[in-house]
């Protein structure tokens, strides 16, 4: 029997670009759109380049060991004054950005449970962090490598007159009663109020300062008159029955102002002053909103009770701020514990004053955004506008009216809703004119944009769409617009497992793709400052958890390197773990390192000094190749590739479905390290198969390039 098949010319497709990167399994089939061209099945440790190619990710250098799991935070005042602040249980760790030790702090009210959730912002040499469950902490930098830390301390007007926030958190009908004016008193509260936590904190009653010192039980407290409390007086009229309870008055002469506390009988009224220490006098006729009557005499008593009072916004009753900003000469704090959808912002010139005073222009803000469907504020962004992230969504403070700037003001302050995207809890990040976010549930990837319209200011764009398998619950993101001396922007996305997304964007030509990294260990944390991207790495080094500090470099090809001077040497670091060697492009293999005492010995003549570290996978595998004939598609039907042609830039050596190129050539010099090269490759690959796929792997940690792939496809 003879078999006979059609022959149909061999077909022949060209992959020029890997911008749309790595994209969903759930992509298999859309073999429409552009993006399937563009991207790629697998593209893991590799990072994308504008010009559409991708490079073997950079390796990372063994900065510092660190005492445990650390949130990293930028301190970047000047190009001679950079810092990565290790922010872990109950200490700092600053460093230079070589990984130089620059000071610590010990013994702080952080805890491993606050890693990775607090937020800060940077004035000049200071950095403020938040955190709801913590005191807003102050952190300065006293010295090249010394540091200061202590609770936020609100400016202080007068002797003891605190500019702080304040909120009435009890029922609006809840009064307290001042036993006396000054000195020490009693606080009588109408319901149910003060906890023990309430010693040491302040309230204010009608506008005037008092700090508890005791509490007795939930009604009773005792504190200390910090300003003189307004004046209670008995007020003889020629008739009371012009006025009621809560009724403001107003003296004719003296313009004394109060509120009707009580009213005994038909000649005499109870009145709270509210409006400065000015007493009535019996020159004066009161003047209420349904009528007026003569004063013929005045009497002071004692206090009675007032609704009118409010405690201290943050305290550990009640809470504190989990995010903090600075933005138009102002402090910002937002997303408070018992008010989630409060935002604060100091008076301007004073990042610790937060008194509204009389709602003039530079005076603080205290609002709470009114939206109905609005919850915890999450972040504060200083973008091309103030951006306000929310679990139930984002809003912006407008600052521009019919083409005007319009500065932020108390009296004038408003929230325009952006979208209904909800933000989860990694932080929000610029990016490329925007704000990257992850919205709750941390499967997706928004970015908020200005669209240049004044009528809708803002949009939110999904940029993790094509890529929603690679986005795994972030808990920490950073950005770079720079990736130290290459042009290439980057979002960094720290998942839950401990992997890495990163995004790469050209948004003036709408390119995103996004790209996997892994590595021997867990990332924990990320942090891109000028250029300089670190990371904070849990790695098992013969069998014990060590958390290190690291950075990222292009020029390295191993993960957590570190320098040997010659073949023979210490690296106490990885004492009794395996690792890997390089120098230029040669590559020594594994190599075991003598426990206890470090010892290394590199099996080479070679001098030094050579790289050690810890290695990684580079996989990239084609999407199948997407065939159109007169009569349909070819998804589907067994197909062949025959040869693939890869274009590689200044790279050494790789495989193509297992076959791997040479690394010396006839001509090379054999002593020289195995040279990098720019060419075309060709390889012939066999099988058959419904969904065919060319995959490039490494086996040694060496230089790649890839620039494009050829396929010759027979069907």
């Amino acid at each position: 029997m003879i078999w006979w098949r059609l022959v149909v010319p061999k077909l022949r497709q060209l992959k020029s670009t890997f911008a749309a990167g790595e994209v969903s399994p759930a992509m298999a089939l859309r073999r429409d759109t552009q993006q399937y061209f563009d991207g790629s099945k697998q593209l893991r440790n590799f990072r994308l380049l504008n010009q559409g190619g991708a490079q073997r990710r950079p390796g990372s250098w063994w900065l510092a060991t660190l005492a445990g799991a650390a949130q990293l935070v930028a301190f970047d005042f000047s190009a001679d004054q950079r810092y990565v602040l290790a922010f872990g249980a109950g200490r700092m760790d600053a460093f230079l950005p070589d990984g130089t030790a620059a000071g610590s702090l010990t013994s702080q009210p952080w805890t491993a449970d606050h890693i990775g959730q607090m937020a800060a912002a940077h004035i000049g040499d200071t950095v403020i962090l938040a955190h709801m469950d913590l005191p807003m902490q102050v952190i300065r930098r006293t010295g090249a490598s010394s540091w200061s830390c202590a609770a936020l301390a609100f400016t202080q007007r007068l002797s003891g007159v605190k500019s702080q926030p304040y909120h009435k958190f009890a029922d609006a009908d809840v009064t307290v009663t001042p036993s006396s004016t000054t000195g020490s008193v009693t606080l009588t509260a109408s319901a149910a109020t003060w906890v023990a936590g309430h010693v040491g904190t302040s309230i204010r009653w009608i506008n005037r300062q008092i700090d508890i010192t005791a509490v007795t039980n939930s009604t009773t407290a005792t504190g200390t008159v910090i300003q003189t409390l307004p004046s209670t007086v008995s007020l003889t009229v020629a008739s009371s029955s012009y006025f009621s309870l809560g009724d403001v008055v107003e003296g004719s002469v003296t313009g004394a102002k109060g509120e009707v506390v009580a009213i005994p009988d038909a000649t005499h009224l109870t009145v709270t002053i509210t409006d400065g220490l000015i007493v009535p006098t019996t020159s004066d006729t009161m003047v209420g909103p349904d009528g007026k009557s003569t004063v013929s005499a005045v009497s002071t008593v004692s206090p009675v009770g007032n609704r009118d009072w409010q405690e201290q916004l943050c305290s550990s009753v009640h809470g504190y701020f989990g995010c903090a900003a600075i933005a138009r000469g102002r402090l910002w704090f937002a997303g408070h514990k018992a008010l989630p959808n409060a935002v604060l912002a100091s008076a301007i010139g004073d990042y610790y004053s937060f008194d509204l005073g009389t709602a003039a222009d530079g005076d603080a803000i205290f609002e709470l955004i009114g939206d109905s469907e609005t919850g915890l504020v999450k972040q504060i962004v200083n973008a091309e506008q103030l951006v306000i992230l929310t679990d139930r969504g984002a809003h912006y403070i407008p600052e521009r009216q019919s083409g005007t700037s319009q500065p932020i003001k108390p009296s004038s302050i408003s929230f325009s809703k952006i979208g209904s995207d909800r933000v989860g809890r990694a932080p929000a990040a610029l990016f490329d004119s925007g704000v990257l976010f992850v919205e709750t549930g941390g499967a997706r990837v928004g970015k908020i944009q200005p669209t240049g319209n004044l009528n809708r200011a803002w949009q939110v764009i999904d940029v993790s769409l094509l890529a929603a398998h690679l986005i795994v619950d972030p808990v920490g993101v950073s950005t770079t617009e720079t990736f130290g001396t290459h042009p290439e922007r980057y979002g960094f996305f720290v998942n839950s497992d401990g992997t890495m997304a990163v995004y790469s964007s050209v948004e003036d030509e709408q390119v995103r793709g996004w790209t996997p990294w892994d590595t021997d260990g867990e990332y924990i944390s990320v942090l891109g400052l000028s250029g300089d991207v670190f990371t904070v790495v849990k790695r098992t080094i013969a069998g014990v958890d060590t958390y290190i500090l690291e950075l990222f470099d292009q020029e390295l090809t191993l993960d957590a390197t570190l320098t040997l001077a010659n073949a023979t040497g210490t690296l106490a670091p990885y004492a009794g773990h395996r690792v890997q060697a390089v120098k230029s492009t040669w590559a020594f293999g594994g190599i075991d390192v003598a426990a206890g005492t470090g010892v290394i010995s590199i099996p080479t003549s070679v001098p030094g000094p050579f790289m050690v570290g810890l290695d990684y996978t580079p996989m990239f595998e084609t999407l199948p190749p997407e065939i159109q004939l007169p009569d349909g598609t070819m998804a589907g039907p067994r197909k062949r590739i025959v040869r693939v042609w890869t274009h590689t830039l200044t790279s050494a050596r790789f495989s193509v479905n297992g076959l791997a190129i040479t690394a010396y050539r006839g001509g090379d010099d054999f002593t020289a390290p195995p040279p990098l090269r720019t060419e075309v490759n060709e390889f012939r690959v066999l099988g058959w198969d419904r969904d065919p796929t060319v995959t490039l792997t490494q086996a040694d940690p060496v230089p790649l390039i890839m620039l494009g792939i050829s396929i010759e496809v027979s069907i």
